[in-house]
């Protein structure tokens, strides 16, 4: 899904702030769960084809999950975005960590310092600057947030969505 560029048509009444997309993707029910960390999985070996031994994604092991309703198209374009920002903060090189915070909560975190939020809407990297913002409103839509933070000499984004039931157990 990552490699394939798709146009976007948004129906938005500026007045009130608020915008629809036809990004979900035919199958896609609105009621879907997804687990972040699988769609970071796959985003990260898309980065990591394009990066090569320069870039080092860190996963979450021993069967971590972030379940949660957001529909896989949805995730994949948060995630992807953010994952490519990391990328490009540390020009390609360097190491970005993926972690489950809590049920429902996934931390992108990378070396370096948050930029001022003129560069945070400015496109410094050669894009238009619009991937946070549309990263936000497609997490407000479902009922999540996105939150930038500076922790030491670390960079997190923090996704909250509402945590899917947990998976189901195994037989007894």
């Amino acid at each position: 899904f990552s490699s394939r560029r798709r146009h976007t048509r948004w129906n938005c009444d500026w007045s009130s702030d608020v915008c629809s997309s036809d990004l979900a993707r035919p199958g896609d029910a609105p009621d879907t769960i997804t687990d972040l960390v699988a769609v970071a999985e796959g985003e990260a070996t898309d980065l990591q084809r394009r990066h090569g031994a320069d870039l080092v994604i860190d996963l979450p092991h021993d069967g971590a999950s972030c379940r949660v309703r957001l529909t896989p198209s949805t995730a994949h374009i948060i995630l992807g975005n953010l994952l490519r920002n990391a990328a490009e903060a540390q020009r390609g090189c360097g190491r970005i960590a993926i972690n489950v915070a809590a049920p429902g909560v996934l931390v992108v975190a990378n070396p370096g310092r948050l930029p001022g939020s003129a560069t945070l809407t400015g496109g410094g990297s050669g894009g238009l600057g619009l991937g946070l913002t549309l990263c936000r409103r497609l997490l407000a839509e479902a009922s999540g947030s996105l939150d930038l933070r500076q922790v030491a000499h670390t960079v997190e984004a923090e996704v909250r969505l509402p945590a899917a039931d947990p998976a189901p157990a195994g037989p007894p």
